[in-house]
């Protein structure tokens, strides 16, 4: 079982980021979504893709983490990008106002 996963992520892997990233989530998915709605989870996606490249930056410090890395984190890594990329054209065809970066250090002091 583990191994078409391996084999899956190594595809994608190989193929780019910003080409692989759109296929891991459903176009129009937040279509539905108002702008408020859009701001909310482009806050949540951000945090969790930040989150995602801590991981990933601390595993790939040697050669079997990047390997590890490649595995565990990267298909996150990709989806969250890809999910990132269609709530900003939703937000882009919905004419919603700029949603500030998430400020993850507010949630360090709390």
């Amino acid at each position: 079982m583990a191994l078409p996963g391996a084999a899956l992520c190594l595809l994608l892997s190989a193929c780019g980021a910003q080409d692989v990233s759109g296929l891991l989530v459903s176009p129009g998915k937040y279509d539905i979504y108002t702008c408020a709605q859009i701001a909310d989870r482009m806050q949540v996606v951000e945090e969790e893709g930040q989150r995602l490249e801590g991981l990933m930056a601390r595993a790939s410090q040697n050669a079997s983490g990047q390997f590890i890395s490649n595995i565990a984190y990267e298909p996150d890594y990709l989806a969250n990008r890809g999910e990132m990329r269609e709530l900003q054209k939703s937000a882009a065809a919905k004419n919603c106002p700029p949603v500030p970066p998430a400020r993850t250090s507010d949630k360090i002091l709390r």
